[in-house]
């Protein structure tokens, strides 16, 4: 998808307010959106999802006697899909569907999109609770999963199949959020970091760090069991965190190609948000 965040909520009024927010069709943001039904993942409805995350958080925050301290009650996560997009109810319940049990599989949310009626764009508010639906419950965040990482992977995964069926059926496609960040690099005229490495190809994913230092970057962190790499670019200050497989795959992809046709070019400068992958 072209654009997708996720925010934590920290107390359990900002919960309830949240709630409402995405759920109000008289809202002023909302005047020129269809507000449609929430979706209950894990719950039968807004207040039983409420009542439940609110007294599951308030009561493990009390109990926990040692380490980290629970500051977050739910995470807000917003998918935007492009004008033009057009999702039809089948296409948006998919998505639903798919980023819960992708990136939430054990936690209650609720789910509610917000259709443009005119530009064909929508987008949807999914708060999940941070907590997994078991007895007793337990807080749901762990150090092994990047919430927005995870969201952005399996948005971009359900719009490629849903591109598949469009192809099929001579519909228009719809945009990821990696097609954006390319067409905005090439814009630019920058060339993305799998394109520069293809040039350098063949060699293993263990070589990755080796190869990105050869282009003139700075690889700062490098976990194979975490599956990222943290790359600060040469000519920039901020470090980007990359999917190892991800990268690897593109890379490999990309060599392939370039090398058939001797169209890759490691010259072109690499663009500021170059932890694109493609």
């Amino acid at each position: 998808m072209p654009y997708a965040k996720v925010l934590p909520i920290r107390s359990a009024k900002g919960l309830s307010s949240k709630l409402g927010y995405i759920c109000s069709v008289t809202h002023r943001n909302h005047i020129n959106k269809i507000v449609e039904s929430p979706y209950f993942y894990r719950c039968d409805n807004k207040a039983s999802f409420l009542a439940t995350t609110v007294s599951a958080v308030t009561t493990i925050k009390a109990q926990k006697k040692c380490g980290r301290r629970v500051k977050i009650f739910a995470d807000e996560v917003i998918v935007r899909t492009p004008d033009g997009s057009k999702l039809s109810a089948a296409e948006r319940q998919m998505f639903v569907e798919n980023i819960l049990q992708d990136c939430f599989p054990d936690s209650p949310g609720v789910a509610v999109w917000h259709i443009d009626k005119y530009t064909g764009s929508a987008d949807v508010h999914i708060i999940v609770a941070n907590l997994r639906d078991s007895y007793p419950p337990v807080i749901r965040r762990s150090g092994d999963l990047n919430p927005l990482s995870a969201v952005r992977g399996s948005s971009d995964r359900i719009t490629d199949f849903l591109n598949e069926q469009r192809h099929a059926q001579s519909i228009n496609s719809i945009e990821t959020m990696r097609d954006v960040k390319l067409r905005q690099l090439r814009e630019m005229g920058f060339l993305p970091l799998a394109e520069q490495l293809a040039a350098l190809m063949p060699f293993m994913a263990i070589d990755l760090p080796k190869k990105i230092q050869q282009l003139g970057h700075e690889v700062n962190r490098y976990s194979i069991s975490r599956n990222y790499i943290s790359v600060r670019f040469k000519g920039t200050k901020k470090a980007h965190r990359i999917p190892i497989d991800r990268l690897f795959d593109d890379t490999v992809s990309l060599g392939k190609k370039s090398h058939a046709s001797g169209n890759v070019d490691a010259s072109r400068p690499i663009g500021r948000d170059t932890s694109v992958s493609l």
